[in-house]
């Protein structure tokens, strides 16, 4: 039986549809509850209205707010523990930004579908790492507007017990079933947080999903991430979806793509779209390959090569800035998308905030750098 870990990752990411909630109605939320997860586990770290405090939040289908009375308010409120199933927010306020015209959030509410930061003008928190926190997203007022509404985004992923998304749309209050908080805290002193478990994923306008074929002017995407010990791979994959028969590409796991990239696995090797058996939505793509070790510190590199007619489609999270990797990925800072075009020389490093869903099996983590450790699966074994 094939065992394993997926890296970079540590479950396969699916970023190909997220969850929208909207909020036209005065009084509706989304609440985001979970254990707070901050950069190098840090301890009594506040948000307030000062310093580089803010909440980064997204937005689907080019949320409109343009009416002058309108107010909405995002920040922290504590638990309701007496209420009752399931979780809620207990309606006392700390640190949040009351929302009154479009120009409170950049981008604004009118135009983008896209993230949002959202700077506190009243009150405090302060947290520490693995302290549960309740981050609310309300319509507190809905202006004469017919159109005044607000989309709010939350990761389409397996479902959780904790973290936790919930809404309260026409009074009842409910659970987003098979949704993750999509939110990203940054303290006062700069620090980054976020709540444990999630990814922060912008969706819509120019961070659309990737659409490319053979003759598109970038042919191959793919993502360039490093090891932080020398193990053995087994498997390389991606979602993609294919839109039919014709959608055939190429796949490669290189080294150095940027300098000098070199195949390990004597590729690119083709794939014909006629031996699938899904089209027209995000599947899982899984190669096994001859196991191959890697280095640490070393870039390496999956990279995806439309070869047909029909076209290809690479999901993508969007993150709010570069410095957001360190927060929401391993080695975090080495994980860039790489692009070619034509099948020959090296990869460009592209965005530092754009993310493609590459990932690799790791079948075998050596102990204390020596040839045996913990051993996933049988070596030698091919399916």
């Amino acid at each position: 039986m094939n065992q394993g870990f997926f890296w970079p990752w540590g479950r396969v990411p699916n970023w190909s549809s997220n969850t929208t909630t909207a909020l036209d109605a005065t009084g509706e939320y989304i609440a985001f509850i979970g254990r707070i997860a901050i950069d190098g586990q840090a301890t009594n770290k506040t948000i307030d209205t000062t310093g580089s405090s803010a909440i980064a939040f997204a937005v689907a289908a080019n949320p409109v707010f343009d009416d002058a009375t309108s107010v909405f308010t995002v920040g922290f409120q504590g638990i309701d523990n007496t209420t009752g199933f399931p979780v809620r927010p207990d309606g006392n306020w700390a640190a949040r930004s009351v929302v009154t015209t479009a120009v409170n959030t950049t981008p604004t509410l009118t135009t983008t579908s896209d993230y949002h930061v959202a700077v506190p003008t009243l009150g405090t928190s302060t947290f520490s790492h693995g302290d549960t926190v309740c981050i609310v997203l309300e319509m507190t007022t809905r202006g004469v507007a017919a159109t005044s509404a607000v989309s709010v985004v939350s990761g389409n992923y397996l479902s959780t017990v904790q973290p936790a998304a919930v809404t309260n749309i026409s009074g009842s209050v409910a659970n987003v079933s098979s949704a993750l908080p999509c939110v990203q805290i940054t303290f006062s002193d700069g620090t980054l947080g976020m709540i444990d478990g999630t990814i922060f994923c912008a969706q819509g306008g120019a961070n659309a999903n990737l659409t490319w074929t053979d003759g598109s002017a970038v042919d191959e995407q793919g993502l360039m991430f490093t090891f932080p010990a020398a193990w053995t791979i087994d498997a390389i994959g991606f979602p993609i979806r294919l839109v039919d028969g014709t959608s055939d590409f190429q796949v490669d796991f290189v080294s150095t793509p940027t300098a000098s990239q070199a195949s390990l696995i004597s590729g690119p090797l083709t794939q014909d779209a006629q031996n699938f058996g899904l089209a027209g939505v995000e599947g899982i793509y899984l190669l096994p390959i001859v196991p191959v070790t890697v280095a640490a510190g070393t870039n390496y590199g999956v990279v995806v090569k439309a070869s047909g007619a029909g076209n290809i489609r690479f999901a993508r999270a969007v993150l709010p800035a570069a410095a957001s990797r360190s927060l929401f990925l391993p080695n975090g800072t080495n994980t860039l998308s790489i692009t070619r075009n034509g099948g020959s020389g090296d990869y460009t490093a592209g965005s530092t905030s754009i993310l493609n869903p590459c990932f690799v099996r790791v079948s075998n983590v050596p102990a204390g750098g020596g040839s045996a450790g913990m051993l996933f699966r049988a070596q030698g074994v091919i399916n």
